[in-house]
């Protein structure tokens, strides 16, 4: 039952950030940098009661030991969704394996990578799953790292809506 709450919570959650993602973007259009839209996702998503932390920076351990090297996400969610934002002319799989090696490093299971750099939103989305093993989910799960590309825009508002009444 945990399982499945952590599964329909993290639902919720990447729901409320691509709505709040749409907003930005038809505020802003593409084009500009990914400063700007972080920046302005974090204040949507404040403006949503959202907790939302930017540009958080951990420190590498490789196999126990410190390494002095770190690694910065672009936000998180939550404490539990990482977002990663780009504004360039296309996703590349370096993007998307990037998304999933913080997930494994931080122990989180849900990601999300946003292009703001499309004509239309749904198209510059990924949604990255790690490691939920059995969990139940809306969306189909058959090994531990998945991606699902978003293609409807008008769907993740109306969920968008559903889910803020939720949480």
């Amino acid at each position: 039952m945990e399982t499945i709450d952590m599964t329909e919570r993290l639902n919720q959650l990447s729901n409320i950030v691509i709505g709040a993602a749409i907003e930005v973007h038809k505020a802003l259009g593409p084009g500009l940098y990914e400063s700007v839209y972080e920046e302005c996702l974090m204040k949507e998503l404040e403006m949503r009661q959202v907790k939302c932390q930017s540009q958080l920076t951990f420190k590498l351990n490789y196999k126990g030991h410190e390494t002095g090297k770190a690694f910065r996400i672009d936000l998180l969610v939550e404490d539990e969704l990482i977002v990663e934002i780009k504004a360039v002319d296309e996703l590349t799989p370096l993007n998307e394996v990037q998304l999933v090696t913080y997930l494994k490093m931080l122990d989180k299971h849900l990601g999300l990578l946003i292009n703001f750099n499309v004509t239309r939103l749904a198209d510059g989305i990924r949604r990255k799953v790690y490691n939920m093993g059995g969990i139940k989910s809306q969306y189909p799960i058959n090994r531990d790292i998945i991606s699902t590309r978003f293609t409807a825009s008008e769907q993740y508002s109306a969920n968008f809506a559903n889910a803020q009444h939720s949480l």
